[in-house]
């Protein structure tokens, strides 16, 4: 009776595994082995009761059988039925399965409790492959919540075609409703040996489950690798749409400009491929996965966190990968850590030499703190090596072109303002843009228009900040220069055509102080001796603006006096507005002064050997008209004020220009 008893106990857990639904199919390697090992774990005694087999190895196969019996109850009736016809076997394997269980049973209860906990995080996922079981018209013995989860899309079609061989396999009887299980006979001699031509059968239909479900595997796989490698180019095609932009979009923008065009398209490929990282397994895939992931956050224009994280997963997983390097390397140079910006750059060098990384090197290393002036002349000089390796690459790329004339600039600035480096910059920003993709880069014109700047070239600077704000007219610097730039020559215009306003009593002292106090005010310039920067002593001969020609004016000194300072909101330089002894007016630019030392109305300026140039030009936007002379003093060790010469503190390093110079990341 104990035998019967429990013989009818594992043919009921049998028939009611029947109604279970096989939710356990994985699309990746890790959960396929979960499952299987649930499966084998979970349906060990009914396996063993259904199959009758002694071979442990046989478990993962045997509960994809009972998936294919799922969905065809007659057929799992009927090998039941022919199962309980062999009692002495059946007796013989459920004795060893019993000991077992009651060995064991505690820690196979709390292996399948771990198990269930993580499918059922996987809930839906499962539940989507579950749908994919085969469904046969006619067929009466499914569920109605069988019925009503089949569903009837291309994909699951695809999978029931590779399914339903195993299914006709496991079994050649018409689906029918299961009949009652039958009496157990009484075991003979002659039973015990029929099990084994039934399990050979059974074998077969094993392993045509098995290739179903290792074709439906496959499958997934081919879906998972397509749905990344369609992630994988729009990521690419963004890019593109980033760096193409300003060339694409020659009219001023009206929804806020590249900006807030690439957020948008983020944002919407970000939500449309958010299942792809649960889908995919391997360290290629994961790391294609992350670069993508990095490189689209990486087209915001401010610091992401999600553009690092998988940037850095990315350059781990695959350490080789010099574009990951890059990546990484500019977003670091958002969140403006340029040493770890540069660590990434040079590790990016060490897995092959690309023309962006180096224009980058080249970028980061006039960003980076200095310990002296000597430390920071020597970044300068490597700054403007990279910049012409990255060129030689590519000599046509217009962004290698205004990453070298940035170069140049910084060695103006840094070296010794030789007309040299200046007339290098200007070449090389010339030569940027006759590139299409350069050209329409707003970095670029801004750029060229602050060199034009510092060579009082002020309509074509004027013009290089317009066309940088009409290229992205969020860019809040750019629109600045278009505002101020106007306003400052405006407020100069105004004072030289005013005389600066003075009061009748100030004008008259003024004029009278050049006759009386002429000799004072030209100081050591009053022998007419003047020693020039190579130390030899130069004769000079006093001038007035009218007798200046436009360029350098070599053997000569101007006294003037300062009428007005013109109302300048970012100074790259100290102006004044000064007026000779015949009354002529003009604009003087006085570089590299120290920011707390100035002047006033009413002091002497004694400039020696001035270098002139002419502003005129209309506005072609407001119709103002500009029209002054323009005396430069490149620095003010040769300066004279009141009679004196200004001391070695009036320097300033020169470090205007490197906070003024908009370097972009690639």
């Amino acid at each position: 009776m104990a035998y019967m008893h429990r013989l009818c106990q594992v043919l009921l857990l049998a028939i009611c595994l029947t109604r279970c639904q096989c939710l356990c199919v994985s699309q990746d390697s890790h959960l396929t082995s979960q499952a299987s090992h649930l499966t084998s774990q979970a349906r060990h005694p009914t396996s063993q009761a259904s199959h009758l087999t002694s071979q442990a190895s046989h478990l993962t196969s045997q509960a994809s059988h009972l998936t294919s019996q799922a969905s065809h109850p007659t057929s799992q009736a009927n090998h039941l039925t022919s199962q309980a016809s062999h009692p002495t076997s059946q007796a013989s394997h459920l004795t060893s399965q019993d000991s077992h269980l009651t060995s064991h049973p505690t820690s196979q209860d709390s292996h399948l409790t771990s198990q269930a906990s993580h499918l059922t995080s996987r809930a839906n996922h499962l539940t989507s492959q579950a749908n994919r079981l085969p469904y046969q018209p006619g067929q009466s013995s499914q569920s109605p919540y069988q019925q009503s989860q089949f569903s009837a899309s291309s994909h699951d079609k695809r999978l029931a075609d590779h399914a339903q061989p195993a299914a006709s396999k496991a079994s050649s009887v018409e689906p029918s409703a299961p009949p009652p299980p039958p009496s157990p006979p009484l075991p003979t001699p002659q039973s015990a040996a029929q099990p084994a031509s039934t399990g050979s059968g059974n074998n077969t239909g094993k392993e045509a489950a098995l290739d179903a479900l290792a074709q439906m595997m496959q499958g997934d796989a081919e879906s998972s690798s397509d749905r990344l490698a369609a992630f994988q180019q729009e990521v690419e095609a963004l890019v593109r749409f980033k760096d193409e932009y300003f060339a694409q979009q020659q009219e001023q923008q009206q929804r806020g400009g590249r900006s807030a065009a690439v957020e948008a398209r983020v944002e919407q490929i970000a939500s449309r491929y958010a299942d792809v990282g649960a889908s995919i397994s391997g360290p290629d895939s994961r790391c294609a996965h992350a670069l993508s992931m990095g490189k689209l956050y990486h087209c915001l224009e401010e610091f992401d966190q999600r553009a690092l994280d998988n940037l850095t997963t990315a350059a781990k997983l695959k350490p080789d990968q010099p574009e990951a390097w890059r990546l990484l390397g500019e977003t670091y140079w958002k969140r403006r850590d340029y040493q770890s910006a540069y660590n990434c750059f040079n590790s990016a060098l060490q897995h092959g030499r690309d023309s962006a990384v180096l224009r980058n090197l080249s970028m980061v290393l006039r960003a980076l703190p200095f310990a002296s002036a000597a430390d920071r002349l020597a970044k300068v000089e490597e700054s403007l090596a990279k910049a012409k390796e990255a060129l030689q690459m590519d000599i046509k790329d217009g962004r290698s072109w205004a990453v070298l004339g940035n170069a140049y600039l910084s060695c103006y600035f840094t070296k010794d303002q030789s007309s040299t480096s200046m007339r290098l910059a200007m070449s090389a920003y010339s030569n940027a843009m006759k590139d299409p993709v350069a050209s329409s880069d707003p970095d670029l014109h801004y750029n060229s228009a602050m060199a034009h700047v510092y060579l009082d070239q002020y309509e074509q600077a004027l013009s290089g900040f317009r066309m940088a704000h009409r290229l992205d007219p969020s860019w809040p610097q750019a629109q600045e220069k278009v505002t101020q730039l106007p306003r400052m020559l405006s407020s100069i215009q105004d004072i030289i055509d005013s005389r600066g306003r003075l009061k009748p009593r100030v004008y008259k002292s003024m004029m009278e102080g050049f006759a009386q106090r002429r000799v004072k005010d030209l100081g050591p310039y009053a022998g007419g001796g003047y020693s020039d920067s190579r130390g030899e002593s130069v004769a000079l001969a006093e001038v007035r603006l009218s007798q200046l020609k436009v360029g350098a004016n070599p053997e000569t000194v101007l006294l003037l006096r300062v009428i007005g300072l013109p109302r300048a909101d970012d100074q790259v330089c100290l102006s004044v507005c000064a007026m000779d002894s015949d009354e002529a007016c003009s604009l003087v630019n006085i570089f590299n002064i120290s920011a707390d030392r100035g002047l006033t109305v009413g002091d002497a300026m004694a400039i020696p050997e001035p270098t002139l140039s002419r502003l005129d030009f209309a506005d072609s936007e407001t119709g103002r008209k500009f029209q002054f002379p323009i005396v430069r003093v490149p620095s003010p060790d040769c300066l004279v004020v009141n009679g004196k010469k200004a001391k070695a503190s009036a320097w300033r390093s020169a470090t205007v220009f490197s906070s003024q110079v908009s370097s972009s990341s690639t």
